[in-house]
């Protein structure tokens, strides 16, 4: 049975002010990754909780959001081949589109926008925008 979104993003809010998650104590040498996941009917509800705690001044860490919806647009923007899409996928097919992207653009695309700044002391990335493309 899913909890209620509210409680667990609530934990959430709480998590990120919590010194030893956002000092990394407890982990051996691992990278500290925390996944939220959510039915999709909760998509808007988290939305809105991303958008106020990315203005919460109360926050004892700076948030970093990389929306990565938003990033592949970039990356298409980048490459020239945005404004093509839809003509290519109507003309040769979703699947020729589907190859012509991933062609153009690769995991390291993604790496290199999300990490141009490197981060900071108590800096905490924040990766949304996987339910924006439905």
């Amino acid at each position: 049975m899913e909890r209620n979104i509210d409680e667990r993003l609530d934990r959430v809010r709480e998590l990120l002010k919590d010194p030893d998650f956002l000092e990394g104590n407890g982990l051996s040498n691992e990278v500290n990754i925390r996944m939220f996941c959510y039915e999709a009917k909760n998509e808007m509800r988290v939305r809105h909780f991303v958008q106020q705690i990315l203005i919460d001044q109360t926050l004892p860490c700076r948030l970093k959001e990389n929306n990565l919806y938003e990033i592949f647009l970039q990356c298409c923007e980048d490459k020239r081949i945005l404004s093509r899409m839809a003509e290519q996928e109507k003309k040769r097919g979703k699947d020729q589109l589907q190859k012509m992207i991933e062609k153009s653009i690769n995991v390291q695309a993604y790496v290199d926008k999300i990490c141009s700044m490197p981060p900071e002391k108590r800096d905490v990335l924040l990766l949304t925008g996987v339910g924006d493309v439905f």
